[in-house]
């Protein structure tokens, strides 16, 4: 078998697949529909196995199909930023963000409006991301990242330190009165941060019963979790720099004073010396605001 299909197999595939239509997928790829279930039948002979269950109104990914469509994206994703980032001129009035998602939601947009009133002649072009492909391949623009960082000298901290702590909606805020009660609700965990519960409880000294049964949720976005505590569902471990926004409606509430430090923080990642003057407008902005480095 040859390594790659069809780069428009693979694009035909994925559209298909997102709406879970051939019909869609031919309007929204300006080709008629047979066309696109023949594209999907070469594919599908191409791997060797069936991608899509067909009913008489109603179209679903089979196994092979769910695992494949997520790596397709990602490819296609890369392909589409790699090529806007080497060959698509960019007007140098408009500013491209690639951002965590939750420091975008959190952070970003209570803050944005002082930068727009300051330069109000910039347009931002804000692109939330939750996984490393969601940023550009060549890393040559203005990225906000969560993580640890590399060391390298176009990494800029916006905090120092990062902890955690319990939060959680009121109602339930109501029926805890110390680290001990934590284990009356479910958890609460949010993937890809080193938010680790076992260690809060060895900091607050505390120890889960015998015969605990717990509830516990995952998710790989913060935000998805931040809902998750909104509607009771249980108690998450919530960041510091980004938590003002989410006491402050009051629709969470923070447990304790106790903090677990993490290894995690928010940076800025950009080649200053290839930005534009009004790229590095915005960083300055975000460096006075939020930088300490």
């Amino acid at each position: 078998m040859r390594d790659l299909p069809p780069l428009q197999w693979l694009r035909v595939f994925e559209s298909s697949a997102r709406h879970l239509s051939f019909t869609q997928a031919a309007d929204e790829l300006n080709v008629t529909q047979s066309a696109v279930s023949q594209q999907i039948k070469l594919l599908e002979n191409f791997v060797g196995e069936p991608l899509f269950i067909r009913g008489a109104r109603s179209l679903q990914l089979t196994h092979a199909g769910s695992t494949y469509l997520p790596d397709i994206q990602s490819a296609l994703r890369i392909l589409r930023q790699s090529t806007r980032s080497n060959f698509v001129r960019s007007d140098p009035d408009r500013i491209t963000i690639r951002s965590n998602w939750s420091f975008s939601v959190l952070w970003l947009t209570p803050r944005i409006a002082s930068f727009m009133q300051t330069n109000p002649g910039i347009s931002l072009n804000i692109v939330p991301a939750i996984w490393e492909t969601d940023y550009s391949a060549n890393s040559d623009g203005i990225e906000i990242r969560f993580g640890a960082r590399t060391g390298k000298d176009n990494e800029y901290l916006l905090s120092e330190k990062m902890s955690c702590f319990p939060l959680c909606a009121p109602p339930l805020a109501a029926q805890i009165s110390g680290p001990e009660d934590l284990f009356k609700f479910g958890r609460i965990n949010s993937l890809g941060a080193a938010t680790p519960w076992d260690s809060f409880y060895q900091l607050c000294e505390v120890k889960p019963p015998d015969d605990l049964q717990q509830s516990e949720l995952s998710t790989h976005g913060y935000m998805l979790a931040v809902e998750m505590a909104r509607c009771k569902l249980g108690i998450m471990l919530g960041l510091s720099f980004i938590s003002d926004a989410l006491l402050a409606g009051g629709d969470l509430v923070r447990l304790f004073d106790v903090e677990l430090e993490i290894p995690e923080t928010y940076y800025l990642k950009a080649d200053r010396s290839r930005l534009s003057d009004n790229e590095n407008k915005f960083c300055d902005w975000l460096l006075e605001h939020g930088g300490i480095a």
